[in-house]
């Protein structure tokens, strides 16, 4: 390491460039390493979201609500990987713009979701645009719970003719 890279180390009290030598057929990172506001999240990510980690994100950022823009709905093989494969069950689950976490749809968040839509198909779900996520009580038991938008609902839910128009900018 040169002088100067040394010095620009000192400098940097985080940085994101690896020290070591990287094989040329790693492949590359799937997450933006100039992004000065990378987080813990960010580099680790779960594939889906706990209530401890929701709290911790939360109480990092002092906010009561996470807000995010549904991009879709699908239906997940989720398990526990502490537990083992077996301990899977196929659920629906809700897609977010700005993580890869998902949400898994449980009885009270699927009532949640009727209410909010109007309707009990998953389309209309991964339609309903933006939804705020808290620590609440369902069905008597801690969970994850959709909360008023502060401000109102930011992002309007697509309608079906966007729907298809985007469909096709997808995958056509």
């Amino acid at each position: 390491m040169s002088k100067k890279d040394l010095a620009k180390k000192k400098e940097t009290a985080v940085t994101f460039r690896p020290v070591n030598d990287v094989p040329d057929k790693a492949p590359a990172p799937v997450i933006d390493l100039d992004n000065p506001n990378l987080s813990f999240d960010d580099v680790l990510p779960s594939n889906y979201f706990s209530m401890e980690r929701l709290q911790e994100w939360l109480e990092e950022r002092e906010a009561e609500s996470r807000i995010l823009n549904v991009t879709g709905a699908s239906v997940e093989f989720v398990y526990d990987p502490e537990k083992g494969i077996e301990t899977g069950e196929w659920k629906p689950c809700l897609s977010f713009e700005e993580t890869d976490t998902m949400l898994v749809i449980n009885v009270t968040r699927g009532q949640q979701l009727k209410k909010m839509t109007g309707s009990p198909f998953m389309r209309d779900w991964a339609r309903v645009g933006q939804v705020a996520l808290k620590p609440g009580i369902g069905n008597g038991k801690a969970q994850i719970v959709f909360a008023p938008i502060p401000g109102g609902n930011g992002r309007k839910p697509l309608t079906d003719e966007e729907d298809a128009k985007l469909n096709e900018e997808l995958f056509d």
